[in-house]
């Protein structure tokens, strides 16, 4: 793995972390930052999300979510694309997620992300 690779893959494990923390799902502005425009999101709930409804729905979070995650894996797909891979735990529910990242002009941005619920 080279070091642009392992770069891009502990900061977009990072980024993927924020979202459960407080600080930063408070944060509108930054929110809508890391948000590409053309952002969308299929929810574990069945429900599809824009940029507008995801900062809407995080910011309404008032506290720290302990969610685990497992077996992270970050593929870069195009020049500026990764493709991400994980496994989250939360109260007891595991999901698996994905998420598409974009570095445009150094600056990463989510531009997809799906959570799909499993039972053990």
């Amino acid at each position: 793995m080279d070091n642009s690779k392992t770069h891009y893959e502990d900061r977009i494990l990072e980024l993927e972390k924020n979202f459960f923390q407080c600080k930063y799902l408070q944060d509108k502005e930054y929110l809508a930052d890391i948000f590409d425009d053309d952002y969308f999101e299929m929810g574990k709930s069945r429900k599809r999300y824009n940029k507008q409804d995801a900062i809407a729905a995080l910011s309404s979070i008032d506290e720290d979510r302990s969610i685990e995650i497992f077996d992270f894996e970050c593929n870069q797909i195009d020049s500026n694309v990764y493709l991400v891979h994980y496994t989250t735990r939360e109260s007891g529910i595991d999901a698996y997620r994905t998420s598409i990242w974009r570095n445009t002009n150094g600056k990463l941005r989510i531009i997809f992300h799906q959570a799909t619920a499993f039972s053990q």
